[in-house]
């Protein structure tokens, strides 16, 4: 959190698995942490173009304010997203991993990624999203089936780049070796 100021990421990492973390507004050095088991049929597919964007202007792309009523939304579908990951309910990864806050403005900045998250949909994802700041977008598919077709999909969709089926890391940092 000291170097980036966004526990989420170094989160993950640490403890594997689905992790929530969320910076305590009165001390930056205090973070609240959850850590949930990943649902064993979920596969994530990652397309990851082979151009990059730059973080600073993912960031400039956003607006200022956003109105109260998609911020509430947004903050509903966070915990809806929570909900399907402790009920392995992947049926509700569709609207929990809606985004209206950051995606609709960087997906203007990064070419065909709009159509590879229709296309995740089309072949049967049960939820996409751009990973992150972009440029990479995530698929969730909650079968080998619609993994190996969206897979299949994007990478047959003209867009550079490599699409690839990942695993979730359940168990985090490990000490391998003195």
């Amino acid at each position: 959190t000291r170097l980036e100021g966004h526990p989420d990421n170094v989160a993950a990492a640490l403890y594997g698995g689905f992790t929530l973390a969320i910076a305590e507004p009165d001390a930056a050095e205090r973070v609240a942490l959850r850590r949930f088991r990943v649902p064993e049929a979920w596969i994530p597919v990652a397309f990851i173009p082979q151009h990059e964007s730059r973080t600073h202007d993912m960031r400039a792309a956003l607006p200022s304010t956003v109105p109260h009523a998609a911020a509430a939304r947004q903050a509903g579908r966070s915990a809806y997203l929570a909900a399907a990951i402790m009920t392995s309910d992947a049926g509700m990864l569709r609207t929990a991993m809606t985004d209206e806050l950051h995606q609709p403005y960087r997906l203007q900045l990064l070419t065909g990624s709009r159509e590879l998250i229709e296309l995740a949909y089309e072949r049967g994802a049960a939820g996409a999203c751009l990973s992150g700041a972009g440029p990479t977008v995530l698929a969730i598919c909650d079968s080998p089936t619609s993994a190996h077709a969206v897979e299949k999909a994007w990478n047959a969709a003209g867009v550079q780049g490599m699409a690839t089926r990942l695993r979730f890391d359940t168990t985090g940092a490990r000490l391998i070796a003195e």
